[in-house]
């Protein structure tokens, strides 16, 4: 594995900058099997109104229990007749225990030979609830009763619905329809999938699993590495999958000091606006590939990007993602969100 660790200079966003990064990555074609992306994109911080909105409980509640932890992403269509009001989730609750129940009494449930002794719970998160009472996130846990009378969690979900309103302001949506276009899964498999496949039934829907191609990885870069956040930052990290036919080489990673990283992104883009067009996306991941070329001589641009790190969260292109700041959950989800709306085709 080769690793940057040099510091990025600083560079300003002169007459000559763009013609000498594209000379620089010049010699090779940029891998770009990629699907068309919008020109610009929206990146909300905890300053913006939209976050503040689900900031007004007193105190504002941490969404502690989305970080530092290992989530997968699916993509949710529209769910049907959903709603939210506690008698409906306390049913969909008993509803689903009772689906995992006889999923386990036919061999398809936590092991072929363990029943499903536990417990489902449907609840709004507490830090996403509005001042209407409606949630931008919905949590599902699936616990079994552990010896002693504990109950360990098995399966976490979260639906999540944040940003839905702000970035689809004429939603012509019959309102029998309820958006939540992101899920969060972690925990085991065999109940996820029934939990996926009832889901799926129950509300007339179809959820699929999340991938990162290059160009999504690059954006979530240059959105997130210069966002404020109040924290000690991470450095900034992209790692490439090298060419199979490189042997003894899986995988080249580039590590850049998020000040570095930040100086350069505010050269390019500046610090006064909230929206990021492509071209700055494009220039800025040109700018880090050709920084990686003068150390080691190697086109980073030859190659597939695999796995980001950020400031805000870790992701990678198999749909793997881990929130690191409490503060920036509702930054990352609202991206997400952005994210699903184009691939399921109801946000252009």
């Amino acid at each position: 594995m080769a690793e940057d660790t040099t510091p990025l200079l600083a560079r300003t966003r002169g007459q000559k900058s763009r013609s000498r990064l594209l000379s620089q990555t010049g010699r090779t074609r940029r891998f770009t099997p990629y699907t068309k992306t919008p020109k610009s994109r929206k990146v909300i911080d905890k300053h913006h109104p939209l976050v503040d909105v689900t900031n007004r409980q007193r105190p504002a509640i941490p969404l502690t229990r989305f970080i530092k932890k290992t989530w997968y992403v699916y993509q949710v269509t529209p769910l049907f007749r959903f709603k939210q009001d506690e008698a409906s989730l306390k049913r969909y609750s008993k509803h689903l225990s009772s689906f995992l129940q006889s999923q386990a009494q036919k061999g398809q449930g936590f092991g072929t030979d363990e029943q499903f002794g536990g417990r489902v719970h449907f609840q709004k998160v507490p830090g996403l609830v509005n001042g209407e009472g409606i949630s931008d996130a919905i949590e599902i846990t699936v616990s079994l009763h552990q010896p002693g009378g504990t109950e360990k969690v098995t399966l976490t979900m979260v639906l999540s619905s944040f940003g839905v309103r702000d970035l689809m302001e004429f939603d012509d949506l019959s309102t029998d329809f309820q958006r939540f276009p992101i899920l969060l899964v972690k925990g085991l498999v065999t109940p996820m999938r029934n939990t996926i496949s009832w889901l799926e039934s129950q509300f007339d829907c179809r959820i699929r699993k999340m991938t990162f191609n290059p160009v999504h990885l690059s954006w979530m870069v240059a959105m997130w590495t210069g966002v404020e956040n109040g924290a000690a930052a991470k450095p900034v990290e992209l790692r490439y999958g090298a060419p199979p036919k490189v042997k003894g080489l899986s995988f080249i990673t580039m590590t850049i000091q998020q000040e570095d990283a930040a100086k350069l992104w505010n050269s390019i883009h500046g610090d006064s606006r909230d929206d990021v067009n492509g071209d700055e996306v494009e220039e800025f991941t040109q700018a880090l590939e050709s920084h990686f070329y003068h150390s080691f001589k190697i086109h980073l641009s030859a190659m597939k990007l695999k796995r980001i790190g950020t400031p805000l969260a870790c992701v990678g292109s198999e749909g793997r993602i881990k929130f690191l700041l409490s503060s920036s959950v509702k930054t990352v989800l609202y991206h997400l969100s952005e994210l699903s709306l184009e691939n399921t085709g109801f946000l252009k």
